[in-house]
C-alpha cells in the first residue's frame, strides 16, 4: 500500500477482478475453440463448492490446452455447453455414463480408471480363475503398451506399426 501510494479496498479488488475477466474472456473462448479442434481431448470432472453448494469443475485437456468450466451439472447438460458441435477427435474419459452422449469421431477410456476397476474386481473375486486369466492378459497388454512407447524412437516405422497392430489385436481379442 505505502509504495503504491493508493488505497486498495475489497470493492476495488473485486472491480479489478471483473475487468481482468472481461479482458481474458476472448482468450478463454479461444482455448475452448482450440480444444474442440484438437485431435485428442481428455475430459474429467470433480466436485467444486460455489457459495456452499456443490457444482462441478470440468477439465478438458490435451498437450496444448487446458479448458476449465464450472457448472451445476455433472451430466449431459454441462457436456452440451462444452461440446457445441461434434468433436472430430478422440475423446478420452473415465467410465462416467454422460460421456457416452458426446458425439465424436472416436472414444477411448482411461487406462488408470480401467486398471483400478480391474483391481477392485480382482479383490472381490479372488477365486474366479476365468477372471484372473482375463485380468492378467489385460494388465499384461497394458504393460507391454507402456514399454513400447519409449522404444518407438529406436524402431523403424514399420516395426513400430506392426507392434502396435499386435497389441491392438491382443486387446481386441480380450473384448470379444
Amino acid at each position: 500500500n505505502f509504495h503504491l501510494r493508493m488505497k486498495v479496498t475489497p470493492g476495488g479488488l473485486v472491480q479489478m477482478w471483473h475487468r481482468l475477466a472481461d479482458l481474458l474472456f476472448a482468450w478463454y473462448e479461444q482455448i475452448h475453440h482450440e480444444s474442440l479442434e484438437s485431435a485428442t481431448l481428455h475430459a474429467d470432472e470433480t466436485g467444486w463448492r460455489v457459495s456452499g453448494k456443490t457444482h462441478w469443475l470440468w477439465c478438458f485437456a490435451n498437450t496444448e490446452n487446458v479448458f476449465y468450466m464450472i457448472d451445476r451439472s455433472r451430466g449431459s447438460p454441462a457436456l452440451a455447453k462444452f461440446f457445441t458441435r461434434a468433436f472430430e477427435g478422440t475423446l478420452i474419459t473415465d467410465f462416467w455414463s454422460p460421456y457416452e452422449a458426446v458425439i465424436c469421431a472416436d472414444k477411448q477410456k482411461c487406462w488408470p480408471h480401467l486398471l483400478r476397476d480391474v483391481a477392485a474386481v480382482d479383490d472381490a473375486s479372488p477365486n474366479d480363475e476365468e477372471w484372473k486369466s482375463f485380468s492378467r492378459r489385460l494388465v499384461g497388454a497394458y504393460r507391454d503398451a507402456k514399454k513400447l512407447h519409449p522404444q518407438r524412437t529406436q524402431m523403424t516405422a514399420d516395426a513400430y506399426d506392426m507392434s502396435v497392430a499386435r497389441l491392438e489385436a491382443r486387446i481386441g481379442s480380450l473384448a470379444s
